[in-house]
């Protein structure tokens, strides 16, 4: 098969376009026929060395963590995917090849109101927002909160599990209506700030009020 791989941290130029072996799935694993991939910034900053003493790599490695695809073969003790389905998840490591190894529990089945590039922008945002509110503030229902930049792709998912919650909440964005747009049909009360640049951010979230 073909993929991208990175034999030394550096920029854009060391991603080199090679011949591999197919990846055998271990048997909790499955082997996913890759049709997207996403590119997110940790991805980058991978490959660049700047996250190294963090996610150290074993050089030569294959990028890429959000992928999206078919189900190829399934590993001896994988139950809940069968060949041919169409999946999506977050690897370790490996999405930019035309076959990659993925653990079951890593995976869910794509939705079908999502074509396969669309599903492969989703794990590592929704994620994210996920354990950001969640997992890391233990966010509660009737609590307010602040959401940065909700028209890109973490806080647009974060702003949609408010929804669930039912807490009132505050966007900054600085894509004027955008953000609007996304929002429409939540029903939880929230308010939107534009552009911030005639006073101090901070006094500006302050003196805004919920009411």
């Amino acid at each position: 098969m073909q993929a991208i791989r990175v034999h030394d941290y550096g920029e854009l130029d060391l991603l080199i376009l090679e011949t591999v072996a197919i990846p055998e799935p271990q048997p909790n694993e499955v082997l996913i026929r890759v049709q997207a991939a996403g590119v997110n910034p940790l991805d980058w900053k991978i490959r660049a060395g700047y996250m190294k003493e963090i996610f150290p790599m074993p050089l030569p490695f294959t990028p890429g963590m959000d992928v999206a695809g078919t189900v190829e073969a399934v590993g001896a003790d994988v139950k809940a995917f069968q060949v041919g389905q169409a999946v999506y998840g977050e690897l370790k490591m490996g999405a930019y090849a035309e076959f990659a190894t993925a653990p079951q529990d890593a995976i869910a089945l794509k939705p079908k109101t999502l074509d396969f590039v669309q599903a492969a922008s989703v794990p590592m945002v929704a994620m994210t927002a996920y354990q950001a509110l969640f997992d890391y503030a233990d966010l509660k229902s009737g609590q307010t909160i602040l959401i940065h930049a909700a028209s890109g792709g973490v806080g647009m998912f974060a702003v949609r599990d408010h929804h669930q919650r039912h807490c009132p909440r505050r966007h900054s964005d600085g894509h004027g209506g955008r953000e609007r747009k996304a929002l429409h049909t939540s029903s939880a009360p929230e308010r939107t700030a534009r552009c911030c640049t005639q006073e101090p951010f901070i006094a500006f979230i302050n003196n805004w009020s919920l009411d």
